[in-house]
């Protein structure tokens, strides 16, 4: 990945978007934030992403760019007029957005009345509406709709500028006013101890403090208050960034990652295009390295790895593409060309029309790696032709996350045959991992992988969780190995108290099939087949459950205060075996044997 060039400059092709403005009247913002000039006058229009000197260049690129006919496809096909106001306030933005572009771009009547008749309807709505959904939890003024109604109502107007009379322009300022401004205002009266979306670290604050503070950039020099929420936003947008990850990791899941990182990104980008500066947004480590982050959690199944409380299914919108072109990151840009379904390609086409560079098909796409450990999320990614292993330790505590340290998910060729648990189920007994005394892990807590790496072909990752169970457990070593396309081990050694019992976990796609020794069971798919024996200890059996879905425990008749497992998964038409000798398991495999030892520490390669 390289940075493009710094300042103003959003390149593709040989057009250069959103020049700085250098004769441009000095105008301030405050709210807390360092005050700066900005690069427009009132009444300048479009400036968010680009200016009215880039309009020949960029129709000219739009009707030459492969997706503008699903552009096109998509705006004559949505259903605007169908939805109720709610639905169509917080869901149909996108595509009040794409509206808006198309008629930018083909300048034609029919398209400006259909994109106006949206937008000054949106404007018209209710204030209750525009407030987008308020929850009890989050607060009495606004809900994410506030983000996604003033994003949306902000960018139109800024599009559709040329085309709107003097009253027509007037009332959507007014409504950005009366409703977007003074909502958020009203939040920020009642204080951030009520409003937790002000405070909030998670994606609610990218969301909202990103979309009202377009708005507010949208309508600089043109409504009083703009320059005061603008502040705010600036200032309550570290909220999120401080805390994000270097490592590029999201510990709210890959779904909320991109949500949250998409809306920081998209303002970062019309600040530094409006003011001259993106206070440090787009040059954030994690938010640079968020592209490969995407690409370590998404499964051969193509889904996501759905750690913490979010969704597998791939629902790409395309408003990364900014961040993509800010960096010609071409592994971030492979994934939108991928995963930005045939569906979402009209509603994501301006920004891949307005942000992706000319050349960016030329350049190689990185290789995936075969272990990539995310140090400061705590997720770990392994891979081999046939089979991923993905493993999950990190906190416990408020937003989207569940109690799912030391789970892992299992894929055998591009079958997910150990899922985890879907949005909602935050039990510990949902997921992959074990249960003491009948309990699972504890909120507010924390685990971390502690080693990893590879030791004589087999990759590894060992994770600490044993504060996760309060009193009950001092140590929790679990160690995942990868033995590339043979099979994967699963280590754990639990320390805990005298009369402690431990039930071991394993999520599963389908119902397993035990032996009759109860000792290996069998795991059928549609397209894979998985075999699961426990090794260790001597007396486990396995049994079958249920908790979201089919469950395979592994459970012991004795009790202490020390445990140990070892368990092995391979596809069910290998030769793999095991057996345990003394505190070491041989797994033999084809004409190799792996030896793997037990420590005070854990598991390890011998």
């Amino acid at each position: 990945m390289r940075a493009l060039l710094s300042g103003l400059l959003i390149l593709w092709g040989s057009v250069t978007f959103a020049e700085a403005r250098s004769s441009a009247p000095p105008a301030t913002v405050s709210g807390g934030v360092v005050s700066r000039e900005w690069n427009f006058s009132a009444g300048e229009h479009p400036r968010l992403f680009f200016s009215a000197a880039d309009l020949p260049a960029l129709r000219a690129k739009a009707r030459a760019s492969a997706c503008f006919t699903q552009l096109v496809a998509y705006v004559e096909a949505y259903p605007f007029d169908e939805k109720p106001a709610e639905a169509r306030g917080l869901f149909s933005n996108p595509a009040m957005v794409a509206e808006a572009f198309l008629a930018l771009i083909t300048q034609e009547p029919r398209d400006i009345e259909k994109a106006k008749k949206q937008l000054l309807q949106v404007a018209a709505w209710e204030r209750d509406i525009w407030r987008g959904g308020v929850t009890t939890n989050c607060g009495k003024a606004a809900g994410l709709g506030l983000g996604h109604f003033a994003k949306s109502v902000a960018i139109c107007y800024d599009w559709l500028y040329p085309f709107l009379t003097d009253d027509e322009r007037k009332g959507i300022r007014d409504a950005l006013s009366t409703k977007a401004f003074a909502i958020y205002k009203e939040g920020v009266d009642l204080g951030d101890q009520n409003e937790w979306w002000l405070r909030s670290v998670n994606n609610w604050c990218p969301v909202i403090q990103g979309g009202v503070g377009i708005a507010a950039l949208a309508t600089l020099g043109e409504v009083p208050e703009a320059d005061w929420i603008l502040g705010q936003t600036r200032k309550r947008l570290h909220n999120y960034l401080d805390p994000f990850p270097k490592d590029g990791g999201c510990v709210e899941g890959v779904m909320y990652g991109i949500y949250g990182v998409a809306n920081a990104s998209l303002f970062g980008v019309a600040l530094r295009n409006v003011t001259g500066s993106d206070d440090g947004i787009l040059s954030h480590p994690g938010i640079k390295r968020f592209g490969s982050f995407l690409w370590a959690f998404t499964g051969a199944d193509k889904a996501w790895i759905n750690f913490s409380n979010c969704q597998t299914s791939i629902d790409m919108s395309g408003d990364l593409y900014p961040l993509g072109v800010q960096y010609h990151d071409r592994a971030l840009d492979a994934y939108l060309q991928q995963y930005v379904s045939k569906g979402r390609r009209g509603v994501a086409a301006p920004w891949e029309i307005i942000f992706r560079p000319a050349d960016m098909d030329s350049m190689p796409v990185p290789p995936e790696e075969d272990l990539i450990v995310f140090p400061e999320t705590q997720w770990a990614a392994m891979r081999s032709e046939k089979m991923q292993l993905f493993f999950k330790s990190g906190n416990i505590g408020d937003g989207h996350k569940h109690a799912d340290l030391n789970a892992f998910v299992l894929l055998l060729n591009g079958e997910r045959l150990v899922p985890t648990a879907p949005y909602g189920k935050t039990a510990t007994g949902f997921h992959s991992t074990v249960l003491v005394n009948g309990q699972g892990q504890k909120w507010n807590t924390t685990g971390k992988i502690v080693q990893s790496g590879k030791t004589n072909g087999v990759f590894f990752a060992a994770a600490e969780a044993g504060k996760a169970y309060g009193d009950s457990l001092s140590g929790f070593r679990r160690t995942a190995f990868l033995v590339p396309d043979r099979f994967i081990a699963i280590g754990d050694v639990m320390q805990g108290q005298a009369g402690n019992t431990y039930e071991w976990k394993l999520q599963t796609s389908a119902t397993p099939l035990i032996a009759e020794d109860r000792k290996s069971a069998r795991i059928n798919g549609m397209q894979a087949a998985l075999r699961v024996q426990v090794v260790l200890p001597d007396d486990a059996r396995f049994s079958v459950g249920t908790s979201f879905g089919p469950c395979l425990s592994a459970d012991v008749a004795t009790v202490g205060e020390r445990a140990s497992y070892f368990v092995i998964l391979a596809p069910a038409d290998s030769s793999v075996s095991a057996k345990a000798i003394g505190n070491t398991v041989q797994v033999a495999s084809s004409e190799s044997v792996y030896t793997f030892g037990m420590t005070d520490k854990g598991w390890c390669v011998r």
